[in-house]
């Protein structure tokens, strides 16, 4: 039972371990991202945040345990962060499209 316990408990760890790398290599390709204020359309990482949160809420589902969900709070958290000062960067950049930037 106790190596049960430990292999589980391991298992744990580096699941973790990788999704908190995941987000972290997330979170640094938003803030790396460059792009030109005057092209149309939504932000690339604002574009693919909801299939990113769709697949995060889908493998929340299968646990109610309240540690996993605030790694989960605690991934968003970053995302949303990251997001918002690429939002503000990318207005800043070129103020004449700061109000579409943030509008789109």
């Amino acid at each position: 039972n106790y190596i049960a316990t430990h292999v589980i408990l391991e298992f744990k760890i580096s699941i973790m371990g990788k999704f908190n790398k995941f987000i972290e290599e997330q979170v640094a390709w938003v803030s790396n991202w460059k792009t030109d204020a005057k092209r149309p359309g939504i932000l690339a990482p604002f574009a693919k945040l909801p299939k990113l949160l769709d697949r995060m809420q889908a493998s929340m589902v299968l646990t109610e345990k309240s540690s996993y969900i605030q790694e989960a709070s605690t991934a968003y958290l970053k995302i949303a962060l990251v997001l918002f000062q690429l939002l503000e960067h990318v207005s800043l950049a070129n103020p004449k499209y700061a109000n579409v930037i943030k509008m789109e």
